[in-house]
């Protein structure tokens, strides 16, 4: 449970992962360990003693025991420790201005990318909430618009739909442009097939992602929400023609529509495991649930003026809230609520879940950041910014950090008693972290659970290049 006094005291070791169990680092353990870059600490740890990392190659470390003792001393002044907190605590907070409703992405590395209401674009290191990079084409542009969220690819592609009618591909490592299109796109989301799709007004596009040449382009009368693709590779959109469109995606024909009715909110369509949809809007205040296959409803009721459309966790409820200050516990099999929660203020953005079974969504005007247990829907602890929490749907990391924005300008990172999101058909706005929009793919070997039933292999085992033999 201890490395001793001067354990590795000028070794030349550059990488060290510490493993759970170890309570205590000596005095000296480490020291003189010029090459050490990089390490990995353990939860379990306790004490990181006095000198224990004096005269290394270390820049930055990670404590993830928010109540380790770290001494005096432990290591050099030039060293940032970052140590994790309690739920429910404050891990930082960053000034990037005026963010309006701009709803956090993520990449694979931990960085975070919001838009201000002045059209630019920012990374942000996920540890500090330090800007990494700006992205802004016109600098003299300071028009204020509606902030949205990007889209991120697994090779670290950004895709940013600037508000002076122009979309760009940003490479995520250093804020450089890869390409640009000229079309005024207002949601993007990617396909399985080196696709992505724009909307804009009443048109529904869809590019190649690589260099942005346009592939299709359907119309429509009215003015397309933001899509989602479906279990089966299409692009499921909601109109302000009370019409909901599944697009297919290789023609750019409807596969069907459906008249809800209902005047759309913002919202994108949620997708359970067996590949329905789940949508609804402020104006009747209708909620569906509709095979994607087929088009047909499958159960209707009303949970009040909605502007999202949920998130899903694995056991098959479905967690949305209204302007009427209701958060409600959803059966999707039936429409029936297990039960609702009173946040005090209109909740405009999707709850995302935790993999603990925990729900953490803002509401508006109490500027308050809830966590509530989705079995009970008893609150866990709140958290009050300075601000109020719009549109801005929150997003969890692996390390059970959760990042939102809120109109005082800043993005605020909380930490929370997840270690990270649910392992779940929908667990959050966009599917995950990256906002890509897909539908579940349960062994993240990026094969949709649809393409591999189609091949015959098991959606839960990889095979990442769908040579039907599973990955090793």
């Amino acid at each position: 449970k201890i490395i001793d006094y001067r354990s590795f005291e000028g070794s030349g070791i550059k990488e060290v992962i510490i493993p759970e169990g170890v309570e205590t680092i000596g005095n000296s353990a480490f020291v003189r360990c010029d090459n050490l870059v990089d390490i990995i600490f353990p939860k379990s740890l306790k004490i990181i003693s006095s000198n224990s990392f004096p005269f290394t190659g270390l820049t930055e470390v990670y404590i993830p025991n928010a109540n380790c003792e770290i001494q005096d001393g432990a290591f050099d002044p030039s060293v940032k420790v970052i140590q994790a907190k309690n739920p429910g605590e404050l891990v930082w907070k960053a000034d990037v201005g005026n963010l309006g409703s701009s709803t956090p992405s993520a990449d694979l590395m931990g960085n975070l990318y919001v838009v201000s209401s002045t059209g630019a674009l920012l990374s942000i290191n996920g540890l500090d909430g330090e800007v990494n990079w700006s992205f802004k084409p016109d600098a003299k542009e300071n028009k204020l618009y509606d902030a949205g969220y990007v889209p991120i690819d697994h090779d670290g592609t950004i895709f940013f739909p600037y508000c002076r009618g122009i979309t760009y591909a940003i490479d995520a490592r250093t804020g450089k442009k890869k390409w640009e299109v000229s079309i005024g796109s207002q949601f993007l989301v990617l396909g399985y097939n080196n696709e992505l799709f724009a909307v804009s007004a009443n048109s529904l596009f869809k590019f190649n992602k690589d260099n942005g040449e346009k592939i299709w382009e359907y119309r429509a009368n009215a003015e397309f929400k933001s899509p989602s693709i479906d279990s089966y590779g299409n692009v499921v959109v909601s109109n302000k023609d009370k019409k909901i469109y599944s697009i297919n995606s290789s023609s750019g024909k409807p596969n069907w529509v459906f008249d809800t009715g209902v005047n759309p909110g913002t919202a994108e369509i949620s997708i359970d495991t067996s590949g329905n949809l789940f949508v609804g809007g402020p104006d009747p205040y209708k909620f569906y649930s509709i095979d994607a296959s087929t088009g047909q409803k499958l159960w209707e009721s009303k949970f009040g003026e909605i502007d999202q459309s949920g998130s899903i966790d694995n056991l098959g409820n479905l967690f949305l809230g209204n302007n009427n200050a209701k958060i409600f516990s959803i059966n999707t099999q039936d429409g029936e609520i297990n039960w609702e929660f009173n946040a005090g203020a209109e909740v405009h953005g999707t709850p995302v879940i935790g993999n603990n079974g925990k729900i953490y969504v803002g509401s508006r005007d109490n500027k308050t950041f809830h966590a509530i247990d989705s079995k009970t829907g008893k609150i866990e602890w709140k958290f009050n910014t300075g601000g109020a929490i719009a549109e801005s749907s929150p997003l969890i990391d692996n390390k059970g950090k959760v990042y939102f924005t809120a109109e005082d300008g800043f993005l605020y990172c909380i930490q929370t008693s997840s270690t990270g999101p649910a392992d779940s058909p929908w667990p959050m706005f966009g599917q995950n972290a990256q906002r890509t929009g897909r539908a579940y793919d349960s062994d993240n070997d990026s094969l949709p659970d649809y393409k591999e039933r189609q091949l015959g292999t098991n959606p839960d085992s990889n095979d990442s290049d769908s040579d039907g033999v599973l990955d090793n």
